[in-house]
């Protein structure tokens, strides 16, 4: 992974300017502390010095976890995301040789998100060892299930675990009211998973709601 860089930014609240470091990349087994920075949901964030504000960042970023073989690029914007579709395509046409940044690509998962949520979220997907499409088509339809058609299409919810059972935890964010656990059981994971394709690229690079909401024929 590439070196951090620092650049000069300004507080929102009192115009302190305060050196902050950004990270195009994070290599999960090189970079621990860091890696672990954004697993809590605290590396987009600084502090002002001098009035204590809290300051979000945003900046694109490349997550790369070999041990699960996965990588995921975060983007802000169009240009970023048409970039990291093509790169991503030429790693997959080089996994026969070294492929690109000198790693084999064949079986990675390699992914892009637009927001920095979905980027933490697919850190933890893949940190527990879980397919996010499974993850994603299961959380459609637990919420189908549970609250209708549209909360399947409109109702965020966030991966938080394994459970030791098995069960995928998840929380639901609904507009109104207040946030619920879902436990996605192991028998609608074996029905999801009996449908996926051996290559986790199959679908493309943007595996969200949107993909499993098309995959269900919702």
């Amino acid at each position: 992974m590439s070196e951090p860089d620092t650049i000069t930014a300004s507080c929102p609240r009192c115009g302190h300017r305060l050196q902050v470091v950004m990270h195009s990349g994070i290599n999960r087994a090189q970079d621990p502390e860091v890696a672990q920075l954004l697993l809590e949901g605290t590396l987009f964030q600084a502090t002002c010095p001098s009035c204590g504000a809290q300051i979000q960042l945003d900046y694109p970023l490349l997550w790369h976890d070999l041990q699960h073989r996965c990588m995921v690029q975060y983007v802000t914007d169009d240009d970023e995301a048409a970039h990291a579709h093509e790169v991503f395509d030429q790693a997959r046409r080089s996994a026969e040789d070294a492929g690109v940044l000198g790693i084999a690509f064949h079986g990675y998962s390699l992914r892009v998100v637009r927001t920095q949520n979905d980027l933490r979220e697919k850190a933890l997907v893949f940190d527990a060892d879980v397919d996010d499409r499974l993850l994603e088509v299961c959380k459609a339809v637990a919420l189908y299930q549970l609250m209708g058609p549209e909360a399947a299409r409109a109702v965020p919810a966030y991966f938080d675990e394994l459970a030791p059972s098995g069960e995928l935890a998840v929380t639901a964010l609904p507009a109104t009211g207040e946030p619920q656990n879902l436990l996605i059981p192991l028998e609608l994971q074996s029905q999801v998973r009996a449908d996926l394709d051996a290559d986790p690229n199959e679908d493309g690079y943007v595996i969200d709601r949107a993909w499993a909401l098309e995959a269900l024929g919702i």
